[in-house]
């Protein structure tokens, strides 16, 4: 079986919801990118397509445009789901509607890319369903609910956006995961730990201690891992996440270099501009159409 190739993964978030119900339904007349439901209480039947799968909690599964698709509650337990609507994109000049409307009212650019959509290589067809397990579920649940929560008032808005990309990156790394059940993990958990909270935390002002304590393990010891596993420092790699969050604000926002920078953690743009200029090869303020 063919691996995932993580680093051609791109999702563009276009909604999200955090809700309940006793049934859900789409028919085909409606189009949309691709739809990602995660069971967070509750159990019943899913049908996505002629694919009939039962729904409990952990679920997660995900589905291609214009399916016809039906979720329904067993007797006297409604679903509690979260729901997010994304594109897997590489390019950004394949725009999609910011609204979920009817087919009638579609426009070209978004049947082009619900009739051809993008795939990840190695993913299996879809509808394809992943049951995420303890520890991720809890840390998992509250980002959807955050996430299907702020969206409803915020759609769109720059640190939801990265957020719900991230979400996804990681689902899809748990799906690459069951799909590769022999491959080993070397990296130490305490190192896993250390760059979980780096990447929910980079825009505050974190220091290695806090970094180191998050993680389990002394300051010396995560600076030793570092240097082992990700030929690193602290500082070093706290940027390096900054940066790829500023690359990702650069493309899909409208904010400005400096408040780009505020938003992803440096206390000063000339910084960020410099480090930015080391890391990509050109200054952020051509950086609007990707690095």
């Amino acid at each position: 079986m063919r691996t995932i190739e993580l680093l051609k993964l791109n999702p563009i978030p276009r909604g999200a919801n955090y809700m309940r119900w006793d049934s859900f339904r789409m028919g085909p007349s409606y189009m949309y990118a691709h739809q990602l439901l995660y069971i967070v209480e509750g159990t019943g039947i899913g049908r996505i397509g002629h694919d009939e799968y039962r729904l409990e909690p952990g679920v997660f599964s995900t589905y291609g445009p214009g399916i016809q698709y039906e979720f329904r509650s067993d007797p006297s337990v409604p679903l509690t789901a979260a729901t997010m609507c994304f594109s897997w994109c590489e390019v950004p000049n394949r725009k999609l509607s910011a609204r979920n409307r009817s087919a009638r009212n579609m426009d070209g650019d978004y049947f082009e890319l619900a009739e051809d959509p993008v795939r990840i290589e190695g993913l299996p067809e879809f509808p394809f369903h992943l049951r995420i397990e303890q520890p991720q579920r809890a840390r998992m649940e509250e980002i959807f609910r955050e996430i299907g929560t702020a969206w409803r008032s915020s759609p769109f808005a720059p640190h939801l956006v990265l957020k719900a990309k991230a979400t996804l990156t990681e689902l899809i790394y748990l799906l690459w995961r069951q799909l590769n059940p022999d491959t080993t993990q070397t990296e130490p958990a305490a190192l896993t730990r250390f760059c979980r909270f780096v990447e929910q935390n980079y825009a505050s002002d974190i220091m290695r201690r806090d970094a180191a304590e998050a993680a389990g393990i002394s300051e010396s010891h995560l600076t030793a891992l570092l240097i082992r596993h990700r030929t690193s420092n602290f500082s070093e790699y706290l940027n390096r996440v900054r940066l790829k969050a500023a690359a990702e604000l650069l493309q899909y926002s409208t904010l400005s270099v400096k408040e780009v920078a505020a938003a992803v953690g440096f206390r000063s743009s000339s910084y960020f501009v410099a480090r930015f200029r080391e890391r990509y090869g050109l200054p952020p303020g051509r950086a609007r159409h990707g690095v």
